[in-house]
């Protein structure tokens, strides 16, 4: 179970004008981090919220990992970078509430 999401600036997901964080990326050159999650109008159904908190938190750690390289030649940040699918049985031990 799990989704692969392709890293993208906000802006390249929608216009948003005024979105802090292309903002900040654009002035600062600094990584930023927005998050979506599967589901519409913003509303995730109840019975899939630990599975999307598996999805948000390799979405953070991935995030961490790429900021170690950002603006470096080996930096995959803003490319045609995918997350790694996330096993909800296998890679999150660790329950979010319980």
């Amino acid at each position: 179970m799990g989704s692969n999401y392709k890293a993208e600036t906000g802006a390249t997901l929608y216009p948003a004008y005024g979105a802090f964080d292309d903002y900040h990326y654009r002035t600062y050159r600094k990584p930023v981090l927005t998050l979506e999650i599967a589901g519409t109008d913003f509303v995730a159904p109840a019975s899939t919220i630990r599975t999307r908190g598996a999805e948000i938190y390799k979405g953070f750690s991935q995030f961490a990992k790429e900021t170690i390289t950002f603006g470096s030649t080996k930096s995959a940040f803003l490319e045609d970078a995918t997350v790694d699918s996330v096993n909800v049985t296998t890679d999150f031990d660790h329950p979010i509430l319980d």
